[in-house]
């Protein structure tokens, strides 16, 4: 079975330097700190449904396209056909992908997804706390039982406590594995919390 960390690094580098145009291995060590293991017991899963808010280049709806047996991907970003985020467009007629322009705050928006839907929504937005306090307050009700919502590049371990309010929560500071890293680019953000419903 092909891992992950693999298929992130099978990827060409694109234009944001990375594999695939996404960081989640290269400034972050999501993928072997976190997602290779978490994502096990979704992989071969019917009918999977994951929704990412803020896909920029669209680099991690490829990997999970690839990663994932049946996936169906809902990717929302306010930004879709400006700027980096054009390069996502590739995806846009793709038969197991739905782009939305939308914010991951909008309730309207979010009013209008289905409870205990998705198996997997991933916050990859702003990464500013009060969006992904907001995300999570109306977004956590769209997870089905068993599913896992998850927070990327949270800025610190201090606004990590903003997100205590919704219960089961785990935080993983990645930080440990970055420390050279992230001083030269005085970064700090390689925390993810996720909450498995």
């Amino acid at each position: 079975m092909t891992t992950l960390k693999e298929i992130y690094f099978e990827q060409p580098v694109g234009k944001s330097g990375h594999p695939g145009n996404t960081d989640k291995e290269t400034h972050h060590s999501y993928i072997s700190g976190f997602y290779e293991e978490a994502f096990k017991e979704y992989k071969n899963k019917d009918d999977l449904q994951i929704l990412e808010i803020g896909i920029a280049h669209g680099g991690s709806i490829n990997l999970w396209l690839q990663y994932f047996d049946d996936v169906y991907i809902t990717g929302v970003d306010l930004f879709l056909n400006e700027g980096i985020v054009k390069d996502a467009n590739r995806f846009m007629y793709h038969e197991r992908v739905n782009l939305v322009k939308k914010s991951g705050t909008d309730k309207e928006y979010i009013d209008t997804l289905k409870d205990d839907f998705y198996d997997i929504i991933i916050d990859d937005g702003s990464h500013k706390i009060g969006d992904q306090v907001l995300s999570l307050k109306y977004m956590y009700s769209k997870v089905k039982k068993g599913g896992l919502y998850i927070i990327e590049d949270i800025e610190s371990i201090e606004a990590t406590k903003q997100l205590e309010f919704q219960e089961g929560w785990v935080k993983l500071d990645l930080n440990k594995d970055r420390v050279e890293q992230n001083k030269k680019r005085n970064r700090y953000d390689n925390i993810i919390m996720y909450w498995k419903k």
